[in-house]
C-alpha cells in the first residue's frame, strides 16, 4: 500500500509541476502574440508612411522633370 501511495504522490507532484509549466508557457505565448500584433501594426504604419513618402517623392520628381523639360525647351505657358 505504501508503494502505491508513494507512486500516487510522485505522479501528483509531476502533474502539478507540469501544470505550472504549461500555465507559464501559455502566458509566454499570450505575451508573444500581443507583442507580434503590436509589431505588425507598427510595420503597417511604417509601410504606409514609406508609401506616402515615395508617392510624394515621385510627384516631386515628376514636377521637377517637367519644369526642367520646359526650361530646356523654352516652352512658354
Amino acid at each position: 500500500m505504501r508503494q502505491i501511495s508513494g507512486c500516487l504522490d510522485r505522479a501528483k507532484a509531476q502533474l502539478s509541476r507540469r501544470s505550472v509549466e504549461l500555465d507559464d508557457m501559455t502566458l509566454e505565448w499570450r505575451q508573444f502574440d500581443e507583442t507580434m500584433a503590436e509589431f505588425e501594426r507598427w510595420v503597417g504604419v511604417v509601410e504606409e508612411d514609406c508609401q506616402s513618402h515615395a508617392s510624394r517623392a515621385a510627384d516631386a520628381f515628376t514636377v521637377t522633370d517637367v519644369t526642367q523639360l520646359v526650361a530646356e525647351n523654352h516652352v512658354s505657358h
